[in-house]
């Protein structure tokens, strides 16, 4: 009898250190409660860091006010695109530990300045960069990249222009309503967004709208995931994601805190389709680098129109 006892008391000893484990395996639930309103580090202070200590001639002062993060390592190759001399661009390095690099472009055969901003790759680069544009002055920004498509509802050679994205960690951090349960989305600027589509339109572009997934890495993305997402039935209507990218959610989140006008469009690079019960996955033929080019464009059409109203 005493070793009948003495089992289940070990039993219920190891479900008890179970359930506690699992109660302390949850992070996302302190995402979502731990209070977000009061924060020590902010994108101004760094950037009067900067202007005090390396670009003390206030080289960073009277910035365009529009800007892209473009993700792209070959900037000259989109410079030369556009026509633009090496006279018309200043480079500043902002970055110590990553390449953060800002390309101020001042073309009069534009007809607008800007700034191109390489994209650093996911949640912490993407936010971070948003910040500090933010913090020197930038009020609209077009965020352009790649994405993985969902179904066949995106056609291959589609600009997407982003109507929102479900929240990855990084979003949900920057997010500072503590209320649960809550809508996983967080959207684009839609007046931004709406300006963006309807200049495409008028140019014959290619564009659709739709949501995105965003999640904080590339390859080895959970298959159970992208099962879940490319069933429409667990979405509510027209708001099933349509593709999956790594920064769109938490740059969205920055505009809503530092009050920028923020937009994305994406091209897809690759596609998930759900066929005989199983997902499949294959790259598209279409060449994403000329859709980006495209995506340049159209942002800075929709800054020429910008800077007539102001």
């Amino acid at each position: 009898m005493k070793k009948i006892l003495l089992l289940v008391s070990l039993i219920i000893l190891a479900c008890c250190k179970g359930k506690e484990e699992h109660s302390l395996g949850n992070p996302f639930q302190e995402y979502l409660s731990t209070d977000k309103t009061t924060t020590l580090l902010d994108p101004y202070t760094l950037v009067q860091n900067l202007k005090r200590t390396r670009f003390k001639n206030h080289e960073l002062d009277s910035l365009p006010i529009f800007s892209m993060i473009l993700h792209d390592s070959q900037i000259e190759e989109y410079l030369s695109f556009l026509n633009i001399n090496k006279s018309e661009v200043k480079e500043f390095k902002l970055g110590q530990v990553n390449r953060n690099i800002i390309y101020v472009v001042d073309s009069k055969n534009l007809g607008v300045k800007f700034i191109i901003n390489p994209g650093l790759p996911g949640g912490g680069g993407i936010s971070t960069q948003a910040a500090i544009l933010s913090a020197l002055g930038i009020k609209y920004i077009v965020h352009i990249g790649t994405c993985g498509l969902f179904g066949k509802g995106i056609n291959d050679s589609s600009l997407i222009i982003s109507q929102g994205a479900y929240s990855d960690g990084a979003a949900m951090l920057l997010d500072k309503s503590n209320s649960w349960p809550r809508k996983t989305l967080i959207y684009s600027d839609s007046a931004f967004s709406k300006l963006i589509f309807n200049t495409a339109v008028k140019r014959n572009i290619d564009t659709q709208v739709s949501y995105g997934l965003t999640i904080p890495i590339f390859f080895f993305q959970p298959l159970g995931l992208i099962k879940y997402c490319l069933n429409e039935s667990n979405f509510e209507k027209n708001e099933s994601p349509k593709y999956v990218e790594m920064e769109g959610a938490p740059v969205f989140a920055i505009g809503k805190l530092m009050n920028t006008n923020v937009a994305s469009i994406v091209a897809g690079t690759d596609r998930y389709i759900f066929e005989n019960g199983e997902v499949k996955h294959s790259f598209v033929s279409y060449d994403a680098d000329n859709a980006k080019k495209s995506a340049v464009m159209l942002s800075i059409e929709v800054f020429k129109i910008l800077k007539a109203k102001n």
